[in-house]
């Protein structure tokens, strides 16, 4: 009897043991599956954003080009140290490149006028005639200045590509610094037999460097009137376009050819002007293309039949 109930003891707790380790395992089983939902949910959250990561990545990539100021996304994690390094390491090449590209064009510029003081230097030691000395003379004096020039221009071309952003950012009445950079060349207007004509006069306040913009503004002067033929006008426009402000300048010179345009704006690229036959430095339209940059804008070129039309714009 006693044998019965100790088989009958056994069998209860035996069940109860394989209820509770089937309950256990039940468990395990279920925090298990959670477990590995967890891990793959988390594991797909994180490769989306790797794969957004790499396409913004991708993006700025395929935005950067010679000369461009493109800013790096920002990225998070071992990427994001990635994409920093790689940036440096592209503007410690990109600076390199550009470095050695113009010294050798500035070689070039300075031969010329280098060769021409010196031949005339050279003349100068012989007995010549009074006008030719008096011709020599000027030639000295006028290679002179454009060596000045050239070296003024290049100077503060260096110093705008040094900045990140504007030096003294603050409210401007636009139109009012236009007028005050188109007054200080009506000498040189006057001198050429060149007018001036408004096609529009748009009051507009901007946010901006004063002392940088003015520079953007008189080199588009400087350049119009060197290619502008006597008894033309320049033609200019002050607009708002959108969230932007759109100012227009249009010569009547020969222009520019569909080849040349695209190389307006980079360093010593010149043509000869129709009144002289003298090439400039080509540094002018590059600061131009450098301030507005710096202040997030553009600057584009066109040909106008006949002359050139060039169009800056600047966000508000």
């Amino acid at each position: 009897m006693r044998t019965g109930l100790r088989l009958v003891f056994a069998f209860v707790v035996a069940t109860g043991l394989a209820g509770v380790v089937a309950a256990t395992l039940l468990r395990s089983d279920v925090a298990g599956l959670c477990l590995l939902a967890l891990s793959a949910g988390v594991g797909a959250a994180a490769m989306i954003r790797s794969a957004r990561a790499i396409r913004r990545l991708e993006a700025y990539a395929t935005q950067v080009h010679p000369g461009a100021r493109v800013p790096l996304p920002r990225l998070g994690g071992e990427l994001g140290e990635l994409a920093v390094a790689v940036d440096a390491m592209r503007e410690r090449l990109e600076d390199r490149e550009q470095r050695e590209q113009s010294v050798r064009a500035l070689a070039h510029e300075l031969k010329a006028p280098l060769s021409m003081i010196h031949e005339a230097a050279t003349l100068l030691g012989d007995a010549l005639p009074a006008p030719d000395r008096e011709r020599l003379a000027q030639q000295v004096l006028a290679q002179s200045r454009r060596l000045l020039e050239l070296g003024e221009r290049m100077a503060e071309l260096s110093r705008l590509e040094g900045l990140r952003a504007i030096a003294d950012p603050r409210e401007i009445d636009l139109l009012a610094l236009i007028d005050e950079v188109a007054t200080e060349q009506v000498p040189l207007a006057i001198q050429h037999g060149v007018g001036l004509v408004w096609e529009a006069r748009a009051d507009i306040a901007l946010t901006a460097d004063p002392r940088t913009l003015a520079l953007l503004f008189s080199n588009l002067w400087s350049n119009a009137l060197a290619f502008a033929p006597e008894g033309t006008s320049i033609t200019v426009a002050l607009r708002r376009a959108g969230a932007a402000a759109v100012f227009t300048m249009r010569d009547e010179g020969p222009g520019v050819s569909a080849f040349e345009l695209p190389q307006l704006g980079q360093r010593f690229f010149s043509l000869p002007r129709p009144r002289d036959g003298v090439r400039g430095s080509g540094l002018g339209l590059a600061i131009v293309r450098r301030v507005a940059a710096l202040h997030g804008g553009d600057v584009q070129f066109e040909q106008a039949s006949p002359g050139l039309r060039v169009s800056v714009r600047l966000p508000l």
